[in-house]
């Protein structure tokens, strides 16, 4: 699982680097509220965008119909 750019401006992309059939994209801040959900369908590639959030540490949970992957993204906007 990749995500880029990282640190972000709120806008990244999530990179499973294979096509997932379905799934569920959640973003977590640093005191475990979830800020934001997508789900998905056919796609190895997931465009967020989350740049209405302030600054900090965040945490990206990606399930693919099967397991569960995290990723820490950085969000610093100038």
């Amino acid at each position: 699982l990749d995500i880029y750019p990282n640190p972000s401006n709120g806008k990244f992309i999530i990179d499973r680097g294979k096509i997932i059939m379905h799934g569920n994209v959640e973003i977590i801040n640093a005191f475990g509220e979830k800020i934001y959900e997508q789900n998905f369908s056919d796609e190895s590639k997931i465009e967020i965008n989350i740049s209405t959030a302030i600054n900090g540490i965040y945490f990206v949970k990606v399930y693919d119909g099967k397991n569960y992957f995290f990723k820490k993204i950085v969000l610093v906007q100038n």
